[in-house]
C-alpha cells in the first residue's frame, strides 16, 4: 500500500507524478470511503499513462454492506459527526483531536494526555513544554511586528489631547502651553495655525457624539475650552526615536503575562513616542487581545513587568498594588560606597511634577519609604538590593539621589548632585542601571507567585 501523503485532493496530481513508471504497466488498486473520489482519481491517472487502474466500486462502506468484514481488519475512518464505523457500519469508540486532527482510541481517552478540545496523546505536552512553545512564538511574532521598529518609517500621527476638568473655559492657546509646557507657546500657535490642532471626530462623556462640520473648521487661539473635550494633535510625517524591542516573554496563562522589559523602551504613548511603545508591540502580538499594564516601570528601568489578560484580572492585580501586598525588589548599581550594608530612606516625594515634569523631595509631600541592602562594593559604584515599601513615581532613584549615592546611568538625578530637568533627554548610552529583579503577587486561584529576571549583559559593558 502506497499512502498518497496530501492533505486535500488538490495535491493528488502532484501525488501521482511522484509515483515510478514503472508503475504505470501494474496493477494499481485504490478505495476511498464511499468511492467519488476514485472515481475522479481513476479516470485522471488513466489520462497519465496509468494502464491497470481497478477500484471498489462503491467504496469501502458499499463492500462492507456486500461482503462485512472479510479481508479488511481495524474500524473505518468516516467524514461526519462519527469518526468511525465497523465493518457493521456502526459508530465505534473511536473519537478525533480537534488540536492535531489525530484519531483518538478508546484506550487513548483514558489517559490524562487527552483532554476533549485541548490534547490528545499525540499532542500533548508537559505544561513547561507547552510554555514555552507558547512563549516561543511569542517571540517569533513580536520580531515580526517590529522589525522594523514600527515608529521608524514616517507617518501621519493623531495624538488626543483629553482637556481636564480644570481647564474649563481657558483660551485654547493657553491651555496647550500650560498641559503641555515641553512645547513653546510660539510652536503651539504655529500649531493652531497651520490647522494641526482639531477636534476629534468623536467626544463627550462616552465618545459617542459626532463633531459637526462647522465644529470641525480651523480652531482659533482664543477659542474656549471645555472640560472632558477631546481634541486631537496631527503630526503628519512622524518619526520615532530608537527603542530596543528585544522583550523577553517569561511567563504566560489565560490570565497573566510577565514579560523581562528592556531599556530604553517606554510603557505606553506619550511625548515623542507612540508606536515605538511596549503596549503598542503587544497589542500587535496578541491581537486581538490587548495586554493590561497593572503597574509601571520607567522606560529606561528593565525587568519584571506584569501584564493583565482581562479587564477583570487587571482589577483584582491593580487592588493588591494598591493595598502593597504584592512584594518587589530591585537591584540598582549607583556611584558611592554607603558607611553601611542597610540603609533606609523615608523622604516624602513631591505630590505632583514640577513644570519641567520632575519630581523631587518635599517637605509636605507624599509619604514614601525604601529600603536598601548592599550586593557588592566595587571601587566607585555599589549594587544595593532594593525594596519600595511604597511604590511612588521614580521613588528608588529619588530616594538615593537624594541620600547621595545616585543611580549609575540616570539621566535626570545626575552623579555631581545635579538635575537635569530636560525631559526630551534621549534614550540612550550609558544604560541605567536599575532592574526590576523579582515580583510576588496572589493569582486568581490564590496562590503565590514569584517571577524573577536576570541582569541585563549592558550591566557588564
Amino acid at each position: 500500500a502506497i499512502p498518497a501523503h496530501i492533505d486535500n485532493f488538490r495535491e493528488f496530481p502532484d501525488a501521482v507524478r511522484a509515483l515510478p513508471d514503472s508503475m504505470k504497466e501494474e496493477p494499481v488498486v485504490m478505495f476511498c470511503t464511499g468511492g467519488i473520489r476514485c472515481e475522479k482519481a481513476g479516470p485522471y491517472m488513466e489520462q497519465a499513462g496509468f494502464q491497470q487502474i481497478y477500484q471498489l466500486d462503491g467504496g469501502i462502506l458499499k463492500y462492507f454492506e456486500d461482503c462485512g468484514s472479510d479481508h479488511y481488519d481495524g474500524d473505518c475512518f468516516v467524514f461526519d459527526q462519527r469518526v468511525a464505523v465497523n465493518a457493521a457500519l456502526q459508530e465505534t469508540g473511536f473519537t478525533q483531536c480537534y488540536v492535531c486532527q489525530a484519531v483518538v482510541s478508546p484506550t487513548e481517552q483514558e489517559t490524562g494526555e487527552y483532554v476533549p478540545g485541548e490534547s490528545c496523546p499525540q499532542c500533548w505536552q508537559a505544561p513547561e513544554e507547552a510554555l514555552e512553545d507558547r512563549l516561543s512564538r511569542r517571540c517569533q511574532r513580536l520580531a515580526e511586528v517590529t522589525t522594523p521598529l514600527p515608529g521608524s518609517d514616517p507617518y501621519f500621527n493623531r495624538r488626543p489631547l483629553n482637556v481636564p476638568a480644570r481647564y474649563d473655559g481657558w483660551l485654547l492657546l493657553d491651555f496647550l502651553t500650560d498641559w503641555h509646557p515641553h512645547v513653546d507657546r510660539e510652536t503651539w500657535q504655529q500649531k493652531i495655525a497651520a490647522s494641526n490642532v482639531i477636534p476629534s471626530p468623536r467626544y463627550g462623556r462616552k465618545r459617542r457624539r459626532m463633531v459637526s462640520p462647522e465644529e470641525q473648521l480651523p480652531l482659533a487661539p482664543d477659542r474656549l475650552v471645555r472640560g472632558g473635550e477631546r481634541l486631537e494633535h496631527l503630526l503628519p510625517g512622524t518619526v520615532e526615536p530608537n527603542v530596543r524591542n528585544d522583550v523577553q516573554f517569561l511567563y504566560e496563562d489565560d490570565d497573566l503575562l510577565v514579560i523581562n522589559k528592556p531599556a530604553p523602551l517606554p510603557l505606553h504613548p506619550g511625548g515623542r513616542f507612540n508606536r515605538n511603545t511596549l503596549q503598542w508591540m503587544l497589542s500587535k502580538v496578541y491581537e486581538p487581545q490587548y495586554p493590561l499594564l497593572v503597574h509601571r516601570l520607567d522606560a529606561n528601568t528593565t525587568g519584571v513587568l506584569v501584564l493583565a489578560r482581562k479587564r477583570s484580572v487587571a482589577r483584582v492585580l491593580q487592588k493588591q498594588f494598591e493595598q502593597r501586598t504584592v512584594q518587589k525588589q530591585y537591584t540598582v548599581k549607583v556611584y558611592g560606597s554607603p558607611a553601611r550594608d542597610t540603609l533606609e530612606c523615608t523622604a516624602p516625594i513631591s505630590r505632583a511634577p514640577g513644570v519641567s515634569g520632575v519630581r523631587g523631595i518635599a517637605d509636605e509631600g507624599l509619604t514614601a519609604c525604601t529600603k536598601f541592602n548592599v550586593i557588592e562594593r566595587d571601587g566607585d559604584t555599589t549594587v544595593l538590593n532594593a525594596i519600595p515599601v511604597t511604590g511612588r513615581t521614580n521613588q528608588i532613584r529619588l530616594h538615593l539621589w537624594h541620600l547621595g549615592f545616585p543611580v549609575v546611568g540616570d539621566p535626570v538625578w545626575q552623579a555631581d548632585g545635579s538635575v537635569c530637568e530636560n525631559t526630551t533627554l534621549p534614550m540612550t548610552a550609558p544604560p541605567m542601571c536599575l532592574h526590576a529583579s523579582s515580583i510576588s503577587l496572589t493569582n486568581l486561584k490564590g496562590d503565590q507567585q514569584t517571577f524573577t529576571a536576570a541582569l541585563p549583559e549592558s550591566w557588564n559593558a
